[in-house]
Order: C-alpha cells, then structure tokens, then sequence
C-alpha cells in the first residue's frame, strides 16, 4: 500500500504537474515546504508514464536502487573478494530496516543511494573527469537531503589525511577545483529555480531557520527532542544483532583504501547525527547513511574473517543469512521502525516508549493486530475523521469494542478509557497541539502513538477528544 510519506510525495507531484501547466507559482513550488526533490521527480516521471500508482510513485527509485548496487558490485568485487560484496549486498537489500526503504520511494533512500554513487566514483577515480562525476552525484544527494553534506566533506578528510593507500586522488588542485564544482553542478541540477529566483532561497533558509519549535517525540518516553545519543541508540537497536558483529569486526580489521574511506563517512556521518539530535526523528529513518555504511562494513568484516579462516567465514555467513531472512518469518510490517528481535522487536519499542510507526509504514489491520493484548482507548486526536484506508479496505474506522487477535490473545478498543490499559492516539492534520505534539505528524497523514493509559490524566485525553 501507500506509505504516509508516499502520500505526501503525491501531493508534491500535483503541485509540479500544476507548475508545469502554468497553474502554480515557481515560488510556491520550488520554494515551499515541501519542494520537489529529485525523490519526487522520480516520483513525477513513473506517475507521467504510468499514472498516479504504486508502480509509478516507486518505478524510478527502484531502478535507482538497483543501479547503486549493481555500481557498488562493480566496484567493489576486486578488492573485496565475492564474500564481503555478496554480505553486503544481502544486508542492504534484505535486512530492515533497509528491506523496508529500498522498496518504497522517500527522501532518505534517494539521498543514500547518491552517496553511495559518488562513494564509488571516489574509489575509481584518477582523472578530472572520475572527479566532477564524484562531485555532482554528491551535490544530486545534497540537493535531496541537507544531511548528506557530510559524505563530500568525509572524502575531503580521507584523502588530506592521506588514509588511503592503493591510489592517491585529487593529485592537484585543479582535480580539487573540478570536484567542487561537480558538487555545485549536482546540486544545481536538484534546485535550478535558484539561478533564477536568488532572492527566494534567502527566504527560504530564513523560514526554515526560524522554525525552531519541532514536535515532540517518542524516544523513552515522551519527550521534547531526542538526547545526544539518539543515533547511537537507533544503530544498536534498530538493526539486526549479527549485522552489529560483522560490522565492529570489520570496524576493528586491518583496513585498505575504500574500507578507510566508509569507516571515515561512518564517523563523519555519526559526529553529526550526535551534532543533530534534535532534528531526528522516526528512528533510523533520518539516519539511514549510518545504517547503508554499518552494512557495507559488516560485508567487509565478513569477507575479512572469510580471508583469515575460510571455515569460520562460511559459518558467520550461515548464521548472517539465516538472522536476517528469519526477520522476515513473522511478517512483520514494521520493518522501517525495527528493533532487533534480540530485544523484543516491536514489543520492547511499546515497553520502553518508543513509536512503533513512521511515515515509511503503512497504518492498517495487519500492523496494528501487532500491539500487545490489552484493552485499548482509541483517542482519535484533531482532524482525524478521515478515513484510515491505507492498505485494508475494509478496515476503515475504529469501532468500540472490536476485537483483534494478537498472536493468539486479544486487544479489544474500548469506548471507556477507564477500562483500558493503552491509549492509542491518532492524529491527522496540520494541528500539533497539546498531548497530541507526540505524534510523528505530517500533514494530511495519520500516525499512532501507544502509551500506558497512567500517563495521561483525564483533561488531556478530553483536549485531545475535542480538537
């Protein structure tokens, strides 16, 4: 079904095909809160050539996706032997929460797999050329999310520090002038209405910059903005424990240029997360580069353990592929909000007050039958009278009372919050107000939150009853 973000990528689509018509202004498109980025362009281009359908929200990003891992094999294969390629490449396409992201259309994965292009183009670089093509896949990943700034940044360290050994790039300042401005170029090529509005994006960063009240967020409980430790959090829990081995073995391992190169990015990309923390959200969502990185280097540990006992390689990879396809046994749809089934999954996310849904989900019977048994208080929270028709046709209001199997027990809703043992609040709409801030909210779009019914007292439920 359609994702909440995916939702929200269809509105942008209208408003480019309303622009394109003449119907829109540049300012109001280009410029808005949510501009087309090269995530929904994609987007615009399957929906022009196949209509406004899953396959045409998601055709070109796929065939993105897929162009990135066929480069990273590409490239890759030489130096790292066929074992640490393949792990890699099973953990990116198959393990959450990357099973989820690498299937559905966002900002997140576009931006990662341009900086996973311009990582490989830094590896093969030699000439002027090999640069600029490095630069304007790093400046296309700028220009779909700020965030990946750091990637251009992490291969300028690496290479003043002289950490890699098999070639020596960006021989001259020239070379370094040219990837510079392959970066400038890949990034005009994301927003080209700068060049002809330069007066709106210094509105644009000027509104941006004064919007420092965020909403609040579910990260141990409910809390105005997530700690320094968020991302170190969201990368121990959120994915698979023997991806978590693999990676610290080849983290520890002797490295060779490319290997130095991703380990770089992986602390260039951590540092700012920690930096950023206030801005998270949703998980590893927001730190998705963090979570392509550990994977590329637990591919590396692997193929370093196969190189140093081919025994004990062929049985770290049995165990590997059998953890991460063992994920996907329960049929659990809350793969982009995973927490290592070591830990409880989805059930220690609840226990511990952490959201158990993001705008890579998709709200429906099969995710919610999920929840822990109890009794629940549907609070439906401010504009939250459309209909929650996502994927289940036929599931599409709460009712008091319904009854719900969850692995074998029972969740019934109930109209009594007194009765209950959760409350699940629903929000929808532009409105962030009161208890109700604790939504992972977007406009137009419905997300849950579960909490202990003592958390709330009776006034809040009622404010967030009459919104």
């Amino acid at each position: 079904g359609l994702t909440f973000d995916e939702g929200r990528i269809l509105h942008v689509v209208h408003g480019l095909s309303s622009w394109l018509n003449g119907d829109a202004q540049t300012a109001e498109i280009w410029f808005g809160t949510e501009r087309p980025s090269p995530a929904k362009i994609l987007a615009a281009l399957g929906c022009a050539l196949f209509g406004e359908t899953l396959l045409g929200i998601r055709l070109f990003s796929w065939l993105l996706v897929a162009f990135a891992y066929k480069t990273l094999y590409d490239t890759l294969r030489r130096t790292w032997g066929f074992p640490s390629v393949f792990t890699a490449l099973v953990l990116l396409t198959f393990a959450p929460p990357l099973s989820a992201f690498t299937v559905q259309t966002s900002n997140e994965i576009v931006m990662s797999m341009f900086v996973m292009l311009g990582m490989c183009s830094v590896f093969l670089a030699r000439s002027v050329k090999d640069w600029i093509k490095a630069g304007v896949f790093f400046g296309l990943a700028i220009g779909t999310k700020i965030t990946a700034c750091m990637a251009p940044v992490a291969v300028l360290f690496w290479v003043f520090t002289k950490k890699h050994t098999e070639h020596s790039p960006l021989q001259s300042k020239r070379q370094g002038a040219y990837y510079l401005l392959g970066i400038a170029i890949g990034f005009l090529m994301t927003w080209p209405m700068i060049v002809s509005h330069p007066m709106e994006i210094i509105k644009h960063i000027e509104y941006f910059s004064g919007q420092v009240a965020r909403p609040d967020t579910l990260y141990f409980g409910l809390v105005s903005e997530p700690s320094w430790h968020y991302a170190v959090v969201w990368c121990l829990i959120g994915v698979p424990s023997i991806a978590i081995v693999f990676f610290l073995v080849g983290f520890l391992s002797k490295q060779i240029s490319t290997s130095t190169l991703i380990r770089t990015m992986f602390v260039f990309f951590g540092l700012a997360a920690i930096s950023a923390h206030a801005y998270l959200r949703e998980g590893t969502r927001h730190i998705l580069p963090l979570i392509i990185l550990m994977y590329l280097m637990a591919g590396y540990g692997l193929g370093d353990t196969w190189r140093r006992s081919r025994r004990l390689g062929q049985g770290g990879l049995a165990v590997l592929l059998f953890a991460v396809f063992a994920t996907h046994m329960g049929g659990s749809e809350f793969h982009s909000m995973y927490v290592s089934e070591n830990l409880g999954g989805h059930e220690f996310a609840v226990k511990y007050g952490l959201p158990i849904t993001s705008s890579g989900d998709i709200l429906n019977k099969k995710v919610l039958s999920q929840l822990r048994a109890g009794k629940i208080f549907v609070a439906p929270g401010a504009f939250s009278d459309g209909p929650l028709d996502f994927a289940n046709p036929d599931w599409s209001r709460f009712k008091s009372a319904q009854v719900m199997d969850v692995s074998g027990n029972k969740a019934i809703f109930v109209d009594v919050r007194e009765d209950a043992d959760l409350i699940m609040i629903l929000g929808r709409g532009p409105k962030i107000t009161g208890i109700e801030g604790g939504l992972l909210q977007k406009e137009g779009l419905v997300y849950v939150s579960v909490r202990p019914v003592d958390e709330f007292s009776d006034s809040q439920i009622d404010q967030i009853l009459s919104e």
